[in-house]
C-alpha cells in the first residue's frame, strides 16, 4: 500500500513521542509538501506529537508551517490543562455522592503513552460508572454545571435509562467551555465484547502532575478496551494507533504476549489481533516479537481485519480523500467480524440497524428543539 513521504513523516514524529531509540525516524525530507504535512496532522489529530518532535529535534520547517504546527499544539495543550483541572472536578463531585467513576481514554491514557498529557489531542471526556448510578451521576453532572445533549434531555429520568439501556454513552456539554463529556455505562455497544469489563474491573490511578490524580482501567482492561474501540471505527485516525503503540511500547514482549492472551479471556476478540498488527505495521511494536506476530497473521479474518483498518488509516494519506459513504460502510463491515461465529455476526448487524434507527431519532428531536429555541438546525 502506498505511503507518502508526508504521512510517513507524521508516523515517525509520534513514534518519536514514545520511542527515542530509534535514530532513522528524523532527518526530515527538503522536499516534502508541508502544507500536506499540516493537513494530515490536522486530520489524524496529532498536532501535538508531530510539532513536539519537530522542536525537539530541530527539524527545518517553513515559518508558516511551523506557526500553525505550534499554534495547534499550544491550543492543544491549554485544552488538556482545561481538561485534567475539569477531571479534577468531576472526581471531587462524584466523589462527594459516593459514585465511584473511573476516566477512559483521554489524561490518563496520554501520560501512561508520552509522559506527557498535554501531547495528546482529546475533543472530550470519557467516565464510566455504575449502570445502578445513571440518574445519581446525571444529576451530579447537573449540578456541576453540565446540560445533557445527546440524547435530547427530559425532565423524566426513563428517557436517559432507555437510551443506555440500547447505547454506551451519554453525551453532555458545559455552556461556556469548549468541553464535553461522554457519560458511559458501559464500554461498548455489543455486550458480546469485553462483556466483563466495567467500574469494578481492575484499575490503576495515574498522577497527572499538581497533585491530580486520576482512576483509569488497569493495564490489562485497558489493552482490550483500546483494542474494541480502535477497531469500532476500523481505526481510520493515526492518534488512536499512535496511543496504543505508545502504552505497549512500556511493555516487555513477553508482557505483550500475556496483554493478547488476557484480551481473549476478556473477550476483546479479533479486534485485539488487528490492533496489534496494526499497530506493528506502523510502529513496529512486535519487532521483538516475531512469533506473535506469526501466530496472529496465520488468521485469514485478522488478516482482513489489518487491511481494512490500513485501507481506512491510510485513506486521506495519498492526496485523494476517499469516500465518506465507503469509509463509513467499511467501519460497520469490519464489526461484524471481530467476534467468530454466525450469531455474533448477525447480533451486530442488527445492532447497527437499531442505532441508526435511534440516532436518527434523536437527531430529528435534536434538530427540532433547536429550532423551538431559536438556534439553526
Amino acid at each position: 500500500m502506498y505511503v507518502t513521504a508526508e504521512y510517513q513523516l507524521i508516523v515517525n514524529c509520534c513514534r518519536r513521542s514514545f520511542d527515542d531509540a530509534r535514530s532513522d525516524l528524523l532527518p526530515v525530507e527538503a522536499n516534502l509538501d508541508w502544507p500536506r504535512v499540516v493537513e494530515l496532522a490536522r486530520f489524524h489529530r496529532v498536532q501535538g506529537l508531530v510539532a513536539a518532535t519537530l522542536r525537539q529535534y530541530g527539524a527545518a520547517i517553513p515559518h508558516l508551517v511551523a506557526q500553525q504546527l505550534y499554534g495547534d499544539s499550544s491550543d492543544i495543550a491549554a485544552q488538556s490543562l482545561a481538561a485534567i483541572a475539569e477531571c479534577r472536578r468531576l472526581l471531587a463531585g462524584f466523589h462527594t455522592n459516593n459514585i465511584p467513576l473511573l476516566f477512559l481514554k483521554g489524561a490518563t491514557l496520554a501520560q501512561l503513552a508520552y509522559c506527557n498529557p498535554s501531547l495528546k489531542s482529546a475533543i472530550d471526556i470519557d467516565v464510566l460508572i455504575d449502570p445502578a448510578q445513571l440518574n445519581q451521576a446525571a444529576q451530579t453532572l447537573r449540578d456541576l454545571g453540565y446540560l445533557q445533549m445527546f440524547p435530547v434531555d427530559s425532565a423524566a429520568g426513563r428517557p436517559l435509562e432507555h437510551w443506555h439501556f440500547r447505547s454506551k454513552e451519554s453525551v453532555w456539554i458545559k455552556p461556556g467551555s469548549h468541553l464535553h463529556l461522554d457519560l458511559h455505562t458501559r464500554l461498548v455497544d455489543n455486550p458480546a465484547l469485553i462483556p466483563s469489563i466495567g467500574i469494578n474491573s481492575p484499575s490503576q490511578d495515574v498522577e497527572l502532575g499538581g497533585g491530580i490524580v486520576l482512576p483509569t482501567l488497569a493495564p490489562d482492561e485497558m489493552f482490550a478496551y483500546l483494542c474494541v474501540h480502535g477497531a469500532s471505527c476500523a481505526w481510520f485516525r493515526l492518534k488512536w494507533i499512535s496511543d496504543l503503540a505508545g502504552l505497549i511500547a512500556r511493555f516487555e514482549s513477553r508482557d505483550i504476549d500475556h496483554l493478547y492472551g488476557r484480551s481473549q479471556d476478556l473477550g476483546a476478540g479479533r479486534a485485539a489481533a488487528q490492533a496489534l498488527l496494526l499497530a506493528d505495521h506502523e510502529f513496529g511494536v512486535l519487532c521483538n516479537n516475531t512469533a506473535l506476530r506469526v501466530k496472529l497473521l496465520e488468521d485469514r479474518a485478522n488478516r482482513h481485519l489489518l487491511r481494512a483498518a490500513l485501507r481506512q488509516l491510510h485513506g486521506a494519506t495519498g492526496g485523494v480523500e476517499g469516500s465518506k459513504l465507503f469509509a463509513t460502510a467499511r467501519m460497520h463491515w469490519t464489526q461484524v467480524f471481530l467476534l467468530p461465529g454466525a450469531r455474533f455476526m448477525a447480533s451486530e448487524i442488527a445492532r447497527q440497524i437499531r442505532m441508526a434507527l435511534l440516532f436518527r431519532s434523536e437527531i430529528s428531536k435534536l434538530k427540532r428543539a433547536r429550532m423551538l429555541s431559536g438556534l439553526p438546525a
